[in-house]
């Protein structure tokens, strides 16, 4: 039996597609973007866990030095309070805190009369002692050292007074100022 040689042509054709789709690897494209695709999705997913492991961590490590900062307090008043036992005042409660850290200011040459002075009580619970905080906000318009001498002056006045936080910015007018005293005391 012999074929047209006119019927050979779409025959061979056909077999022709069958081969070269044969020869094509469509399967191993296939998968390899669908390898590709979840790679891609496991790298972002791990990268989203990562940030939040970093960001849990800076949370954790912010925790641990504030309670290592508040634990150092306690260890330096129980320290002050050994050492001081006997010295009257340490801990008393000090009604007149803000006139005796404000008094100093005239003494160390400061005519400012700008300084707000904020006075707060932090209290913990179970505890026998509260913490006074006196901010002192002012612009002052001189050099920064009679600034220096009235901070000294006020935690010579007062028994027990420290600086939490103290700032001085330079501006046109002067020294933009900020001091925060602090004196544990016993509860009244």
């Amino acid at each position: 039996m012999s074929v047209d040689p006119r019927d050979r042509e779409p025959m061979l054709a056909a077999l022709a597609g069958s081969a070269e789709r044969a020869n094509r690897p469509t399967t191993v494209v296939v998968f390899c973007a669908v390898v590709l695709l979840v790679a891609a999705v496991f790298a972002l997913l791990s990268r989203a866990k990562a940030s939040e492991a970093r960001a849990a961590y800076e949370h954790e490590a912010r925790q641990l030095e504030t309670a290592r900062s508040v634990a150092a307090e306690i260890n330096r008043i129980n320290e002050e309070r050994k050492n001081t036992a006997n010295a009257p005042g340490v801990f008393d409660p000090e009604p007149r805190l803000l006139s005796l850290v404000s008094g100093p200011l005239a003494a160390a040459g400061i005519q400012s009369t700008e300084i707000r002075f904020d006075l707060q009580k932090e209290e913990i619970p179970g505890s026998p002692l509260v913490r006074q905080v006196v901010t002192c906000r002012t612009l002052v318009p001189m050099e920064a050292e009679p600034v220096f001498d009235w901070v000294q002056r006020a935690l010579n006045a007062v028994p027990g007074l420290h600086i939490i936080h103290f700032s001085m910015k330079p501006t046109g007018q002067g020294w933009e100022m900020t001091v925060k005293f602090a004196r544990w005391e016993l509860k009244s």
